[in-house]
Formats: structure tokens, sequence, C-alpha cells
């Protein structure tokens, strides 16, 4: 988005406007560089995992709004993308989520293991 914001707006479709793609870029670095953070820095803060997964989480529903409410702004491989990246960042979310629940010691849904207080 950084590199090739021109490339990636025309395959995401012609209304998606240019200028939009280096500020997707740029939030993004931004956003891998606090995962970075939190990855390096210990013992993991609960509020900034849960700040993570909420953002994801309205990464996703940004992505499913966009597709459903203006489907024809986007080109068919543009819609596609936007649904498997969601998808991605979805499974990410439910992985971040069952991550953090093992780290507080709760037990997972429908698992035999108790809760550990």
């Amino acid at each position: 988005m950084l590199v090739a914001p021109g490339v990636i707006s025309r395959f995401l479709g012609e209304a998606v406007p240019l200028w939009l793609m280096p500020v997707l870029g740029a939030g993004l670095l931004l956003f891998a560089a606090g995962l970075l953070r939190q990855i390096l820095r210990r013992p993991l803060k609960r509020s900034e995992a849960i700040l993570t997964i909420i953002m994801d989480d309205v990464w996703v529903i940004a992505s499913i709004l966009l597709l459903v409410l203006a489907p024809h702004w986007f080109s068919a491989a543009g819609q596609w993308l936007i649904g498997a990246v969601a998808f991605a960042v979805a499974a990410l979310a439910v992985a971040q989520w069952i991550g953090l629940r093992r780290l507080d010691g709760d037990a997972l849904p429908g698992s035999l293991r108790a809760p550990a207080r």
C-alpha cells in the first residue's frame, strides 16, 4: 500500500481513492509496530491484548459493512480480497481470544479442563 498504492487501488476498484492506500498502509504499519511491542514486552498486558482483538473486530466489521453497503465501489477481485483479508483477521482475532483465555487460566468453552483459580 505504501510502495505501489496505484496498483492496489486499481485492483480494489476504480472508486477506491489513491490517497487511501498510503493512509491505510501507514496505519497498518503502526498497528504492526504495536503488535511487535506487545510480543516483545513481558508480561503481556491484558488490556493491550484486548485492544488488539477489538481493533481486529473493527476491521472485520468495517470490511463487511463496505462489502454489503458499497459493493459497487470495488471490483470483483477487490471484493474477494477484502473478504479474504476480513476472514483471516477474524480467524486471528479468535485465536488471540483463545490464547488470552489460556493465559488467564480460564477453561475454554467445551473443554474438559476446569478453570484454574
